[in-house]
């Protein structure tokens, strides 16, 4: 099969899908799209917009499954009225319903509504090795500072430390810690920052190939 017959069948399959979604969503009242339908969380990136007619497509790429149930890389559907609200956004949250096509890893947003299924948000990093620094003490262990922007949904991603990972995060003024325990299936350990008090809090891990306690700091844009 030549490059040229290639093509086409790709450009008529995608063709396809977006008819058979623009269908279902004006088949369907708001109401109808969404009972019984699971619900699916996760943090993504973009990985580009598709277009569309009445019903827009944008990929993403899975950073944080939160309901362990999605593939690496979604499409998801919404209204085309919403693309100027989706088209600058790079790191979102998205919360999904599956779509009734049945093709797969294809999601919409609730009521087809973009500002529903797709919101803004931040993520940090503390990486594996800036921690095994701190807990073997090769290099000066600097407090890191967590710049959160309150506009935006600002999770903390920290190393898995092997098999299993715990970590408590204890707030400087705090009596009890937040506790994390993670198997290595559920990695990276994940804390949502939002709602949480600004100033410095340390966190310590128990875990197989790595431990030691590290100091972050949350200020709020």
């Amino acid at each position: 099969m030549n490059v040229l017959k290639v093509q086409f069948y790709r450009i008529f399959a995608v063709s396809i899908l977006f008819l058979s979604i623009a269908f279902t969503a004006s088949a369907q009242t708001a109401d109808e799209q969404n009972i019984d339908k699971p619900e699916f969380v996760a943090l993504a990136k973009l990985v580009r917009h598709n277009g569309g007619s009445k019903v827009y497509i944008s990929e993403y790429k899975v950073i944080k499954d939160f309901s362990g149930a999605l593939a690496d890389t979604v499409m998801v559907a919404y209204y085309f009225r919403h693309d100027s609200y989706v088209a600058p956004l790079d790191t979102v949250l998205l919360t999904l319903n599956e779509h009734g096509s049945g093709a797969p890893n294809y999601y919409i947003c609730p009521d087809y509504n973009a500002e529903k299924g797709i919101v803004p948000a931040q993520i940090h990093y503390i990486d594996f090795k800036y921690w095994e620094n701190c807990e073997k003490a090769e290099s000066p262990c600097k407090p890191l500072r967590l710049l959160r922007d309150k506009s935006k949904h600002s999770y903390l991603f920290m190393p898995c430390g092997g098999t299993n990972t715990t970590i408590h995060i204890l707030h400087e003024r705090a009596i009890s810690p937040l506790i994390l325990d993670v198997n290595h299936s559920d990695c990276p350990p994940c804390l949502y920052l939002n709602g949480l008090p600004t100033g410095k809090y340390a966190a310590r891990m128990w875990a197989c190939n790595l431990g030691g306690s590290i100091e972050f700091n949350i200020i709020d844009l």
